[in-house]
């Protein structure tokens, strides 16, 4: 009998096995009917985390960073050591897979003229080539031949970061906008429709391209078509100023999914686009359609909010989140106001504010669509410079510290400030239990976060700058370095 049993367990195993191996119908079920095979764990990619220090012997600065289509790093900066004037535009692209640090340099150049040249925000654009705005008071060097309106201008270039080509060949736009004042460029963006829309400020007042100040510094929104072939003049798509009567800033610009225009910064007025103000300078949201067709300026804005307290609070970043919300990262200085039940700190804070614009648009909604309201830090100094949506629906934000208590306690601040890498989970209402990740970088110098991106093998890659050489900082050149973190998900910046 036990023989007999035995034959029968052996002909089922052979009948198995020769329906796997013959990729039959039995292929997907070779632990038994209802239980296939398991699926192997997808490989995770390789990361090439980064900790790198570039410039020369001055002021060196990384003020954006973008991971581009080619699986490059691209940061856009200052740098006064290997520029013509002050300080110039420095565009510089890595690839992050090569060990060496003078060898991973796949394309660096300044560009600029005799006088102080600065860079704020870079992107890529669809045609591969990268794009930046910030400011300019040079006429000569790059921007000779360029129609300059008066002390600094707001400056586009767009370039083609190949190092093949000799620099002149590399610009393929290069203009100014302004008027006879101080005009600057904080934010650019690409359009649907192809176009750059740049945000910025103003206190040129109806001369050059600018009209309509309403007094003092006004947000000051364009839109280009950054064709080199026809006049400057007819470049510009859109421009209008944003604000009242006294000190209004644009520091960040997107385009909503409806092909809206959101932007955030800073603002001391109460009158203007502007209804009210809880103090002495609020965050400022507001959303535009930027149809030229519109004869109207006030027509063009569709919400425009003030949030804040009663001491110094102001927007810095903005982005669309999936559920169609726009978080903002900011600076928030007290308790009072839209802060009560933030839980400020002490000092500056970096702030969170997450806002429905469905509801802010909406003129019978009092709360003006918040919904997530937090601030973060200890009782020092501690500022936010970026934020991002990562994969998860996290927030991830960078800036800099000086705290050592608080939410720092124990995240290890080096001395001075430090570059803070932050990440929150918005739909977790407990502010302290949404922290997923919170974490200091530096040395016993000034260390700073600008902006951050998350890349393709789901790391953070930081830029920004620091003085240090020690600690978490090694191989700076002297003075400010461009810094570059590339972190994984536990926060390790070595492989």
């Amino acid at each position: 009998m036990y023989k007999q049993v035995l034959a029968v367990i052996i002909l089922f195993i052979t009948a198995i096995l020769a329906g796997c191996s013959s990729g039959g119908t039995n292929c997907n079920q070779c632990y038994g009917t209802g239980n296939p095979i398991p699926t192997p764990p997808t490989p995770e990619p390789e990361r090439h985390l980064l900790n790198r220090c570039y410039g020369l012997r001055g002021d060196d600065r990384g003020y954006s960073i973008i991971e581009t289509s080619d699986g490059c790093l691209a940061m856009a900066g200052i740098s006064s050591t290997m520029q013509r004037g002050d300080a110039d535009v420095w565009i510089l692209k890595i690839d992050p897979t090569i060990a060496d640090i003078e060898e991973s340099v796949v394309f660096s150049q300044t560009y600029g003229g005799s006088l102080e040249d600065w860079c704020y925000s870079m992107i890529e654009t669809h045609d591969k080539h990268l794009a930046v705005t910030g400011y300019t008071y040079s006429t000569d060097g790059d921007l000779t031949g360029v129609t300059h309106q008066g002390e600094a201008d707001l400056w586009v270039l767009k370039i083609n970061p190949d190092p093949n080509i000799p620099k002149n060949d590399t610009i393929a736009f290069n203009q100014c906008y302004g008027g006879s004042g101080v005009d600057r460029g904080s934010s650019i963006i690409e359009t649907h429709d192809r176009y750059l829309a740049i945000a910025g400020y103003t206190d040129s007042n109806n001369n050059g391209d600018v009209q309509g100040n309403h007094g003092q510094n006004d947000a000051w929104i364009l839109k280009i078509n950054p064709d080199k072939t026809i006049p400057r003049i007819d470049t510009i798509e859109f421009k209008n100023c944003y604000g009242g009567n006294r000190g209004d800033w644009a520091y960040d610009i997107i385009e909503t999914n409806d092909r809206y225009l959101a932007i955030t910064g800073e603002t001391f007025s109460n009158n203007g686009n502007l209804q009210s103000n809880n103090g002495e300078c609020d965050l400022w949201v507001f959303k535009i359609n930027p149809d030229k067709t519109i004869p109207n300026r006030d027509a063009t804005v569709i919400f425009s909010h003030n949030y804040g307290s009663s001491a110094i609070d102001f927007g810095y970043r903005i982005i669309e989140t999936k559920d169609g919300c726009l978080a903002i990262a900011g600076r928030a200085d007290s308790n009072n106001g839209d802060l009560v039940n933030a839980e400020h700190h002490g000092g500056p804070d970096l702030w969170v504010l997450k806002i429905d614009p469905a509801v802010a648009a909406d003129p019978a909604a009092t709360d003006r669509g918040i919904v997530f309201n937090y601030c973060y830090g200890g009782a020092d100094d501690d500022n936010s410079r970026d934020i991002i949506e990562t994969e998860d629906g996290c927030l991830a934000l960078t800036g800099y510290t000086f705290s050592t208590d608080g939410d720092l306690t124990g995240k290890g601040n080096h001395g001075d400030a430090d570059l803070w890498i932050l990440k929150i989970d918005p739909t977790i209402a407990n502010r302290t239990q949404g922290i997923v990740f919170n974490r200091c970088y530096g040395g016993s110098g000034y260390d700073r976060g600008e902006k951050l991106v998350e890349t393709n093998d789901k790391c953070l890659a930081v830029t920004g700058y620091t003085n240090s050489n020690d600690g978490d900082v090694s191989g700076n050149h002297g003075d400010n370095d461009l810094w570059v973190l590339k972190i994984d998900k536990n926060g390790n910046y070595t492989n």
